[in-house]
């Protein structure tokens, strides 16, 4: 109507170049600060610190920009091909025409369904993932566990050195043990810290059958324990014992199940010697053998997979840190402890309270971001495609009411008219899976450094992607459906 009016195909272009912008600017708003709210601490977690990057914002800009001129000019120049008397005809619309336009539109429904379902199946493949992370056990127990690490003083190191022998150290200790296990609130205390947050040197050497041979472990995740540590740790020892107070186990150590299989794979390692250093007196024995602690995730898993326990009976090196058992809330302890370390009369003040389970926070801080990040694009692409696959749909419906009105008034019923329309929805949903699922196995590839214990290709996440966009592509008919089956036979009769 508008071409006969003597609009041409700029001015054409313009209309609905107007008309994009004015959706897509308030559109384009709504997301930059949606994004804004999800990169908040309060949205990733408060140990995450994501930017809303200027750049980033840029290119997404001029992307959105570039998809405006595309779409609002497009059609434009897919109206002027249509002629003038066909454009007057009743309905407008020319056979040739419809079905070049469907087979665009039914593209782009395609095409979002195949990104769609490969966002969704990422998503559920990291989900899966996250889930089994969570409920990996750790070897110990986190809930209520505390490390307190302290600070000398140092006028009390410096001027009168305090604590510079091995029995100053012990006695401090001692002193800083019994005032940490007089607070209100904690129930047990133990010297040592959290499984898994230090490294050390390996063992130079071991002990075998055939005599003295070096140690294939440069670093082990370790720390130096009191005979209580393994109790207060909730830790259980596979095989042998833990350190004895009242014998002194200044040469004894406890290694976890992995370091044994790697160091003696061929023989039990009770009684074996392991030598740290080059000198022939720091050999010491292995008198147990502990479960392996767990850190959640793939690198972290492997980075802290060999550990060991040396003994703080004999051998004090420092004043602390300590293990705390807490009854309650561990952050209502600080002052407590504050008071019990200034208290203790040892020269020392207290440097840092850290929980286990904000230890555990960090490992799984990677994994949830990358869930919570394709979890989102894979809401928003089945929103879109769900929008999509509605207006297209009701789109051919719209199109059809005068075929669909001659048909019922030929006898049709409505359950061939419904499988009709949900056949048509339900065409473009498979040829959509097929090309999601192909996409979605090329990048499984790109999030399997991202998976724990579930495989890229998880079957689960895969075929929940495909039950999902199926129960979309469902919904997104009915409501075509039900303007269907309301065509009322005698007014489209009146109007041929």
């Amino acid at each position: 109507m508008r071409q006969v009016l003597g609009a041409g195909r700029g001015r054409l272009a313009r209309m609905l170049l107007t008309e994009s912008l004015l959706l897509a600017i308030p559109a384009g708003a709504v997301g930059v600060l949606v994004a804004w709210l999800g990169l908040r601490p309060a949205a990733l977690g408060y140990f995450v610190k994501v930017p809303l990057d200027t750049t980033v914002l840029a290119t997404s800009a001029a992307l959105s920009i570039a998809t405006v001129l595309l779409f609002g000019i497009g059609p434009a120049f897919l109206a002027g091909e249509r002629t003038l008397d066909g454009a007057l005809k009743t309905g407008g619309w020319q056979p040739g025409v419809g079905r070049a336009s469907g087979r665009a539109h039914a593209g782009l429904i395609v095409a979002q369904i195949a990104l769609s379902l490969m966002f969704l199946a990422a998503a559920g493949v990291l989900t899966r993932s996250f889930i089994a992370l969570v409920r990996t056990p750790v070897g110990y127990e986190p809930k209520g566990l505390i490390e307190v690490s302290v600070n000398r003083a140092a006028p009390a190191n410096v001027k009168t050195g305090r604590h510079s022998t091995p029995a100053e150290r012990a006695a401090a200790n001692q002193t800083l043990h019994r005032a940490f296990a007089a607070v209100p609130g904690v129930a047990e205390v133990a010297i040592g810290s959290i499984p898994l947050t230090s490294i050390v040197p390996g063992p130079s050497a071991v002990e075998g059958p055939s005599g003295i041979r070096q140690a294939d472990a440069e670093i082990v995740a370790g720390t130096t324990v009191s005979p209580d540590y393994f109790r207060v740790a909730r830790m259980q020892l596979a095989r042998g014992r833990g350190f004895d107070a009242s014998q002194g186990a200044n040469d004894e150590v406890v290694i976890n199940e992995s370091l044994a299989r790697l160091l003696w794979p061929d023989r039990d390692p009770l009684g074996a010697r392991l030598r740290f250093g080059d000198s022939p007196g720091e050999w010491r024995t292995v008198v147990g053998i502990a479960n392996d602690a767990q850190m959640p995730g793939g690198r972290a898993a492997e980075f802290y997979k060999l550990q060991m326990y040396l003994s703080s009976v004999d051998d004090e090196e420092s004043v602390g840190p300590f293990i705390l058992r807490a009854r309650g809330d561990p952050a209502m302890l600080r002052t407590a402890l504050e008071r019990a370390v200034e208290g203790a009369g040892v020269g020392a003040t207290l440097a840092r309270i850290t929980t286990a389970e904000t230890q555990l926070e960090f490992a799984y801080r990677g994994p949830r971001v990358a869930m919570f990040i394709l979890g989102a694009f894979a809401l928003i692409a089945l929103m879109l495609t769900a929008v999509g696959l509605f207006g297209i749909i009701a789109f051919a419906v719209a199109r059809r009411t005068r075929e669909i009105g001659i048909r019922v008034a030929l006898g049709a019923d409505s359950a061939a008219l419904t499988r009709s329309i949900l056949g048509q929805s339900l065409k473009l949903a498979a040829v959509g899976c097929v090309f999601g699922l192909a996409g979605a196995y090329a990048a499984a590839r790109g999030i399997s450094a991202l998976v724990y214990r579930v495989r890229p290709t998880d079957p689960a996440s895969f075929g929940g992607a495909i039950v999902l966009m199926a129960v979309v592509a469902i919904m997104a008919a009915v409501l075509p459906v039900r303007q269907a089956l309301r065509v009322d036979p005698a007014d489209t009769l009146r109007s041929e």
